[in-house]
């Protein structure tokens, strides 16, 4: 195992964080490696991806009620200039301050980001396998 910054971690390693904050027992597999995650009480296994999956991350930032918005980079008088990706922030706040806040490409991106450091913190073990 080794330690990642979550605002620095691969989808992969979104995808095993995030799994682990879901509860699942997860396991790699093939030559990527991929994920596959199994919900405690069931014995199916199947691949995980939330980052890619939208009816896996989908439910996620449904329960954990984030707020969402695009980034724009602007000039002059707030003339958009270029997209530089999405923001999550989690309602879990401080004295009215967001306390923790997601970045990426896409939004399952931020928001898995989001997610993770608001319950693991901003450093998380993730496999050796996963870097």
């Amino acid at each position: 195992m080794k330690h990642v910054k979550v605002a620095e971690a691969t989808e992969a390693q979104l995808d095993w964080m995030l799994g682990v904050v879901e509860g699942y027992e997860l396991s790699l597999y093939g030559v990527d490696p991929s994920i596959k995650a199994q919900v405690p009480g069931l014995g199916v296994k199947a691949p995980w991806k939330p980052t890619r999956l939208p009816n896996q991350m989908g439910p996620i930032m449904d329960r954990e009620k984030m707020d969402y918005e695009s980034m724009w980079s602007t000039r002059g008088c707030g003339v958009r200039t270029g997209f530089l990706g999405y923001r999550a922030t989690h309602p879990k706040n401080h004295g009215g301050l967001i306390r923790y806040v997601g970045i990426g490409p896409n939004l399952s991106i931020a928001a898995a980001r989001c997610c993770i450091v608001s319950k693991l913190g901003e450093i998380v073990e993730v496999p050796e396998a996963l870097s």
